[in-house]
């Protein structure tokens, strides 16, 4: 029990870690503050994007566990169709561009650099999808809150460690992220939700 606990925790930790490369438009509002500001604003508007990644991750589950007490969720089409998903919005990633010059009057309240960050998450229903499609793709199939708390703590962390992480390094080189930078992220995120998509195909045959 306490192992299948901890593969939920890791699988939860691997998904927001990873899916957060896709937050380009979040890159930017935190290379901002925390350039134009200070750290501390930065990973302000960073815990905001993380309240609402675990929101959207929370709304996610709570649709896997709906779609597992009504389909055979061993099925193979169940994993087929989220890494389809992924695949396409791979696509979409890839070819999306973020108007670089954005966020060009901040405020110094860390409650308001908290709100940009959440707000910024807020406007991407879509992430629930994203979120879906994942927990399919690496299976993540629980059937009650209790378990299911595990994957979307995992999420808290993973997407936390990213934006320590990207916050650390914007801080110590002290430049604004640039837009070649910025397309190299662009195509990191769509390999990133490639590689689940693979992920979802692959079980079918291991």
């Amino acid at each position: 029990m306490i192992e299948q606990d901890l593969l939920l925790l890791f699988k939860g930790t691997c998904a927001g870690f990873f899916y957060t490369f896709i937050s380009i438009s979040g890159m930017i509002l935190i290379a901002h503050y925390t350039i134009g500001k200070n750290f501390r604003l930065g990973l302000m508007a960073a815990l905001g994007i993380v309240t609402i990644q675990v929101i959207w991750s929370a709304i996610a589950l709570l649709i896997m566990m709906g779609l597992i007490k009504s389909v055979n969720i061993n099925h193979p089409s169940f994993s087929l169709i989220g890494s389809a998903i992924l695949f396409i919005m791979a696509i979409k990633i890839y070819r999306g561009r973020e108007k670089f010059d954005q966020h060009d009057t901040l405020s110094g309240n860390p409650l308001k650099a908290f709100a940009a960050g959440a707000l910024i998450s807020l406007v991407i229903p879509i992430r629930v999808l994203g979120f879906a499609a994942i927990f399919a793709a690496i299976r993540v199939h629980t059937t009650n809150i209790n378990e299911g708390i595990f994957p979307v703590i995992g999420v808290a962390v993973g997407s936390f460690l990213f934006w320590l992480i990207f916050s650390l390094s914007i801080h110590n080189s002290k430049k604004m992220i640039s837009p070649k930078t910025l397309q190299k992220f662009h195509r990191y995120a769509a390999l990133v939700l490639i590689i689940f998509s693979l992920i979802g195909l692959l079980q079918q045959y291991f």
